[in-house]
């Protein structure tokens, strides 16, 4: 019975890696098409632009802490130890928390701003930071990192127990942070700056250009061109 099991969740782990394989396929094959100069940018269902981000109202990354428009934390912990003890590959790992946080910000193109909203949207992002590293586990840079693990753990009622079970933890952090180069492909309109508040002291024009997603067509964002053809 426990071996039936076993397979079983291989099986269903395995389906749920090949429809999350298909569905990067999807958002990946979105940025295949031409990108827009701004002075050609007019409303569009899918339309590609690229530029450097501008922050507006900043987050702040769980474990770095730092400043972004967007962030994917998660912490993993070990499942499996190799010979000798060691952790070699990802499949030791299995996920344990994760945090997502995204805010609207402005995408410079061609020196002139456009609004991203990132309410229906989803990230092809770069790691930051990847904890998993015999050089940095025994620095006082990872304690510095342990202790903001250890409150987003708590923040999701995981209790650790004592310092060793950072040992058995890992944490990957993804961000978007300020005058990054950005690619972003979503729907695109003009619209009165009137009607974002958050932007009328900052944009002196009275329409601006505004990419957005949905529930069916998100919007997608990459810092990182080896994700997309890497």
């Amino acid at each position: 019975m426990e071996i039936l099991l076993y397979i079983l969740g291989a099986f269903v782990a395995y389906l749920i890696l090949l429809r999350f394989i298909s569905h990067e396929r999807k958002l990946k094959k979105r940025f295949n098409k031409p990108k827009t100069k701004y002075s050609d940018l007019t409303d569009s269902d899918d339309v590609h632009i690229s530029g450097r981000t501008k922050l507006i109202a900043s987050l702040n990354t769980p474990i770095l802490g730092s400043k972004c428009c967007y962030f994917k934390t998660t912490v993993f912990e070990v499942n499996r130890y190799g010979e000798d003890d060691i952790i070699k590959k990802d499949s030791d790992w299995s996920e344990l928390k994760s945090e997502v946080g995204s805010s609207n910000f402005i995408l410079e193109v061609n020196l002139q701003p456009v609004l991203i909203l990132t309410a229906s949207s989803e990230a092809l992002v770069k790691t930051n930071i990847d904890t998993h590293s015999e050089q940095l586990l025994n620095t006082s840079e990872f304690e510095n990192y342990w202790l903001n693990i250890k409150a987003m753990l708590e923040r999701h009622g995981v209790r650790v127990c004592n310092v060793y079970d950072k040992f058995g933890k890992r944490v990957k952090e993804s961000f978007v942070g300020n005058d990054e180069p950005l690619s972003v492909v979503g729907k695109g309109s003009w619209r009165p700056v009137t009607d974002f508040p958050e932007i009328q002291n900052i944009i002196e024009s009275e329409q601006i250009y505004v990419v957005r997603g949905s529930e069916k067509k998100p919007l997608v964002f990459t810092n990182s061109n080896s994700l997309l053809w890497g």
